[in-house]
């Protein structure tokens, strides 16, 4: 008898270890950190010279369209972003004005995160 109270302790003790970082968790292995999110293409003037979004997902792409923006054209003013499918692409349109008050229109292609969390 003393050798089963041995045993249930000692399978107590094992069942609240701390998993390692190594470990599965639920039958999933740890997130990886997200990739740093670039830019390619061209200018973003039209569907042809879109700005290429390189993201992980929308929750990092979209947040770099906007400090895109902002890093190009300091003091701007949003109005409006709308989705839009070309030649079998996702594309996000962005139009915001100046700080002088003129009206820009700027496609990023978002084909590579569009559609993922």
């Amino acid at each position: 008898m003393k050798s089963f109270g041995v045993l249930v302790v000692t399978l107590a003790l094992v069942a609240c270890e701390t998993p390692s970082s190594n470990t599965k968790i639920g039958g999933l292995l740890p997130a990886l950190p997200a990739k740093p999110t670039t830019f390619s293409g061209g200018n973003g003037l039209s569907y042809k010279t879109a700005i290429v979004v390189h993201a992980s997902s929308e929750a990092t792409g979209v947040p770099a369209e906007y400090a895109y923006i902002k890093a190009h054209y300091p003091g701007y003013r949003f109005i409006s972003q709308g989705l839009s499918f070309e030649h079998g692409k996702s594309y996000d349109i962005m139009t915001f004005a100046d700080s002088h008050g003129k009206k820009h229109v700027l496609y990023f292609d978002i084909s590579e995160y569009f559609g993922r969390m």
